[in-house]
């Protein structure tokens, strides 16, 4: 995710829920990353979250699970682990910039 970039959305991590799957994606236009995570998926919809004040939560939460919600038509996102619980303003999700398939980009290990 980029944090120095004049254009909102690319300071986002987009997020999006499909079967049993969540898609884990930041970009700054000149590298991408992207990823796929096995997860407990109650409903399908994308989402953008602002990047720097995730990593701020997920710096504080007690180890545990993490859920993650959203009410349909509303912009902003549940966290809950434990006793923590916070909220967050999104981004529109259909403001992030679509990134290269697989098939065209270079891939790395890691």
């Amino acid at each position: 995710m980029s944090s120095r970039s004049s254009v909102q959305i690319l300071g986002g991590i987009y997020f999006r829920s499909e079967g049993g799957s969540v898609e884990v994606a930041a970009t700054d236009m000149e590298l991408a990353v992207r990823a796929t995570l096995d997860a407990e998926v109650a409903g399908e919809g994308a989402v953008v979250v602002p990047g720097r004040v995730l990593l701020d939560i997920v710096r504080v939460l007690p180890p545990g699970e993490v859920a993650f919600s959203q009410v349909a038509g509303e912009s902003t996102l549940s966290i809950l682990c434990g006793s923590a619980s916070y909220k967050v303003h999104l981004y529109d999700a259909s403001d992030f910039p679509e990134l290269p398939s697989p098939e065209g980009a270079e891939l790395f290990d890691i």
